[in-house]
């Protein structure tokens, strides 16, 4: 997994990132997964949740997006107090701060109400990645980051996996306390963050230097090899202790070394005399790669949110293109009329009132034995829905392990992100055809792409900080910048599939469009590939993909690795 350089006769490389990696990286798998969990969690509670409140494609579309309008709004404010208030610290209180509004949802009865509730959810979560990025930042090489990156990448698969039968658990307790599914669903997972977030706060340290799980030997190293590679090093323990902190307008406290005066120097000699805001916002790099995410995000979270919804038309065998699909069996909405526009907001005599896990009074109220026999069909379809939607995400957890591991010992990224975007979006096009040809064939279409756009995040993120310049203290609000804009996709994609199945009555154009945007984000991949220090080992001095040579050397024996080094995918 990691290079393994001999630092001295008991200390190898391999095993002080396996010390930073078992000191953080639990931690952060939890805050990862709990962060996605209150984030989807609604793509589980829309069975019941849209039947309670009346709510339409569109109200549900924009509701989903909302979230990612205020995540992209607070993203670099959120991140210019990491240096202010520590990451540790400021995770605790994202943490914490989230966890609480997404156990408010549990009071949702509007759609006024729904749109405001997701917006501060993605307004409380905007620091908590970047936040996390830059804190592995300080901890790893840049070269060393793909890694870390994969395992949390795969926390998050992990979770959405686990939260498929944990939303069948809750959703199934609908009625205790006088509280539907969906509420009990809302409350419990909110509360669970809120408790994670009390603990973030004293479980990590705040800097390198003053990370006690290291020997002083090796945090002498680390602090070194991290600072050679152009990484945060520098932030926690060099000559530039104080660059970051000045770029943000911060003084310099961490290690009481620097004034505020030569901490100005170096962030300007870092940063071309620029501030680093102004170095990270015209970074054109920065915005290709944010481009790239945009389009990424727009086909995983229209994915996402729509997933249960979608596995149970499949299960109905119901088809994805217009007019065949009954929008009103599974969504809670009216029901579409014979040209395939929907009219109206429903009725109740459209939704499936003996249907348990939707929220209804129960069956066989009105047809006897049929009447129950059909309610525990419905029951049995939302459960499995609901459960079959794990398996995507379950598949994207090994995507992202096996794929992260190869890019970084291949040391290659582009062909890592173009050939499975290039494949989702082939999938995701064909989605339609495949879904009337064969519905399993149609959801093993699903994991395959899921896998594909989800299984890549941990490369794109480390995208930006080899797309700055080495040593730069433009590196965490550049990732801020990158992360605000790309996830404008997660509110630009569930809004478009909302709008293309409201207006259109089915699944198949939402479908096409999403494998289209992959499509292009497979191009824009593909053209990064003559990129300096994406594809190849980072260089601390150049910006070349060459290894370390000299200046202390930790890395020294892999100073032979030629520039041109062919990369095969």
């Amino acid at each position: 997994m990691f290079e393994p350089v001999s630092i001295s006769p008991s200390i190898t490389s391999a095993s002080v990132y396996r010390k930073v990696s078992w000191a953080i990286l639990p931690l952060f798998c939890l805050i990862s997964g709990a962060c996605y969990i209150d984030r989807t969690n609604l793509a589980f509670a829309s069975i019941q949740l849209n039947r309670d409140l009346g709510f339409n494609a569109q109200v549900y579309g924009l509701g989903s997006g909302m979230f990612f309008l205020g995540y992209s709004l607070f993203m670099i404010p959120s991140n210019a107090l990491v240096t202010r208030l520590g990451a540790p610290r400021l995770l605790g209180i994202l943490v914490t701060t989230w966890g609480c509004v997404a156990a408010s949802f549990t009071s949702l009865t509007s759609a006024r109400q729904f749109y405001w509730l997701r917006f501060l959810l993605g307004a409380a979560e905007a620091g908590a990645f970047p936040g996390m990025w830059y804190y592995l930042y300080l901890f790893f090489p840049a070269d060393q980051m793909t890694v870390p990156l994969s395992v949390m990448e795969a926390a998050v698969a992990v979770a959405n996996v686990l939260s498929a039968p944990l939303a069948a658990a809750l959703l199934a307790l609908g009625g205790a306390g006088g509280l539907a599914g969906w509420q009990w669903l809302f409350l419990l997972e909110g509360l669970a963050t809120v408790a994670l977030g009390v603990v973030t706060a004293s479980c990590l340290p705040p800097s390198l230097s003053a990370a006690a799980f290291l020997t002083g030997h090796e945090r002498h190293w680390l602090m070194q090899r991290v600072e050679a590679s152009g990484g945060g090093g520098s932030v926690v323990g060099g000559s530039s202790s104080g660059a970051l902190l000045a770029g943000v307008g911060v003084g310099v406290g961490e290690r009481g070394g620097g004034s505020s005066s030569s901490c100005s120097g170096a962030c300007s000699s870092c940063c071309g005399g620029r501030s680093p805001l102004m170095e990270a916002l015209t970074n054109g790099r920065v915005w290709y790669v944010a481009a790239m995410g945009l389009l990424k995000n727009m086909a995983s979270h229209g994915i996402l949110f729509w997933a249960p919804i979608i596995t149970k038309a499949l299960l109905e065998h119901r088809d994805m293109d217009p007019v065949q699909l009954d929008w009103s069996r599974h969504r809670g909405g009216d029901a579409v009329a014979a040209a395939g526009q929907p009219v109206g907001l429903g009725a109740a005599g459209e939704l499936d009132d003996d249907d348990p896990l939707e929220g209804g009074a129960g069956a066989g109220q009105a047809g006897g034995g049929a009447g129950l026999g059909a309610g525990a069909a419905a029951a049995h379809i939302n459960t499995a829905a609901v459960l079959l939607t794990g398996i995507p995400f379950a598949c994207a957890a090994a995507m992202s392990i096996w794929l992260g591991r190869r890019s970084q010992a291949k040391h290659e990224r582009s062909l890592h992100l173009a050939v499975p975007y290039l494949g989702a979006g082939l999938l995701l096009a064909s989605l339609p055809r495949l879904a009337a040809a064969s519905p399993p064939l149609a959801l093993a279409a699903v994991s395959v792409a899921v896998a594909c756009v989800q299984g890549t995040n941990s490369i794109i993120n480390s995208y930006v900080p080899l797309v700055c310049p080495p040593g730069s203290a433009s590196v965490p609000l550049a990732m801020a910048a990158y992360n605000a804009v790309a996830n404008l996709g997660g509110m630009a994609g569930p809004w478009l599939v909302g709008e293309l199945v409201w207006r259109g009555g089915g699944y198949g154009d939402a479908f096409r469009v999403l494998g289209a945007v992959m499509g292009a984000a497979a191009v824009m991949a593909w053209r990064t590939r003559k990129w300096p220090r994406v594809n190849g080992p980072s260089s601390g001095s150049g910006g070349g993909a060459g290894g370390y040579e000299g200046g202390g050397g930790p890395l020294g024996s892999k100073g032979s690795l030629e520039l041109e080094e062919a990369v095969s995918f």
